[in-house]
């Protein structure tokens, strides 16, 4: 999983594109996300998709790695990914206190 995310990272640098832009993106990546989302469950039948579901969730993840990179460019990529890494595990757990959270909730009747 590393590789893919060095690979990312590396990109990045190599993109001219300013943070800004790169923000831009990541906001209409997230959007393209939504409609995926909504096709998949149904609710948008007469629409046909570019991109499949788990498409659009790479666009979103290859938009907020190059972010990261734009924003920390003076890291190093061992650093980036360090910090990535720690940053993904720590919401990772946060994550999980909240489906602990969700399923310790009786069902609403």
């Amino acid at each position: 999983m590393l590789t893919i995310f060095s690979r990312l990272i590396e990109m990045s640098r190599r993109d001219p594109l300013p943070l800004a832009n790169m923000m831009v993106k990541l906001n209409e990546e997230s959007g393209e996300l939504a409609e995926a989302v909504n096709f998949h469950e149904g609710y948008l039948p007469n629409k046909t998709m570019k991109e499949p579901l788990d498409g659009e969730v790479a666009d979103v993840i290859n938009c907020a790695v190059a972010v990261l990179v734009k924003a920390r460019g003076s890291l190093s990529d061992a650093e980036l990914l360090a910090l990535l890494e720690a940053a993904l595990l720590r919401k990772a757990d946060k994550w999980e206190l909240g489906i602990q959270a969700r399923l310790a909730k009786p069902a609403k009747a």
